[in-house]
C-alpha cells in the first residue's frame, strides 16, 4: 500500500515505478496527413478567389464604379468574413473541436450557388451583389484553418507549420489559382469555340466547383480533429 496516497498499488507494480511510455493518441504520420489535407484544401479554395482581381477592370468599366467601391466588395466583406469565421469556430469549438472543420466545410459549399449565379447573371449589378455573399463565405475558413494548423503540431513545430501554410498559400494557391482559371478559359475559348467572354465565364464556374472538393476534405478532416489536436 502506498504510504503517500493510502491506495493500493497494482499487482506487480511498485510504487513510483513508471507503467510504461505514454502512447500518443494519434501518430505523427496521421498528424502530417491531416496537415497535408488542410494544405490541399487551401490550394483548392484559392482557385476561385481570383475572380474579382481578374475581372476588376471590366467590372469597374461596366458598372462605372470607383476603386473605393470595388475595394469595399473585395476588402471589407472579406475582412468581415475572416473575423467571423474565427469567432464562429471559437464559439462552437469550445463545445466540439469539430467546428474547426465544420464551419469552413459548410461555408465552402454554401458559396458555390451564389458564385455560379453571379457568373450566369445577365446583369452586372446583380452579379456584383451576388459576389457579396461569396466574399462573406469565401474567407470564413481563415481563422479555423490557421488555428488547426497550429494546434495539430507541438509548440516547437508551430513556426515550421506556419511557414509551410504560407508557402502553400502564396506559391501554390495564389500561383496556381490564376493559372488554372486561365487554362480553363483558353480551353473553353479556343478548344470549344465559346468565345472570350463565355470562355472566362465557364472557366470561373468550373473552378468554383472545386469548392465542393474543398468542403468534402474539410468534412473528412473534422472527423478526428478532437483526437489530433495537441494544444
Amino acid at each position: 500500500m502506498s504510504a503517500v496516497t493510502g491506495t493500493e498499488a497494482p499487482a506487480g507494480v511498485s510504487v513510483g515505478q513508471p507503467t510504461g511510455p505514454e502512447v500518443p493518441l494519434v501518430s505523427d504520420g496521421y498528424r502530417r496527413y491531416a496537415l497535408v489535407m488542410l494544405l490541399i484544401v487551401y490550394t483548392i479554395n484559392f482557385l476561385d478567389r481570383q475572380i474579382v482581381s481578374i475581372l476588376a477592370e471590366p467590372i469597374k468599366n461596366d458598372l462605372q464604379i470607383s476603386d473605393t467601391q470595388l475595394g469595399l466588395l473585395t476588402g471589407v466583406f472579406a475582412s468581415i468574413s475572416s473575423w467571423a469565421g474565427g469567432a464562429i469556430a471559437d464559439k462552437f469549438g469550445g463545445r466540439d473541436l469539430r467546428a474547426y472543420g465544420s464551419v469552413p466545410a459548410i461555408a465552402s459549399l454554401a458559396a458555390v450557388p451564389f458564385y455560379i449565379a453571379a457568373m450566369l447573371s445577365p446583369s452586372a449589378l446583380f452579379a456584383l451583389l451576388l459576389l457579396i455573399p461569396v466574399n462573406l463565405l469565401g474567407s470564413l475558413w481563415y481563422g479555423p484553418v490557421y488555428a488547426s494548423a497550429q494546434g495539430l503540431v507541438p509548440p516547437q513545430m508551430r513556426a515550421t507549420s506556419a511557414a509551410v501554410v504560407l508557402f502553400i498559400i502564396n506559391m501554390v494557391g495564389l500561383g496556381l489559382g490564376a493559372l488554372t482559371v486561365g487554362a480553363f478559359s483558353d480551353f473553353y475559348n479556343y478548344g470549344l469555340g465559346l468565345g472570350a467572354g463565355d470562355g472566362v465565364r465557364w472557366a470561373l464556374i468550373s473552378t468554383a466547383l472545386f469548392n465542393v472538393i474543398a468542403a468534402a476534405l474539410f468534412w473528412m478532416a473534422r472527423r478526428r480533429i478532437r483526437e489530433e489536436m495537441v494544444s
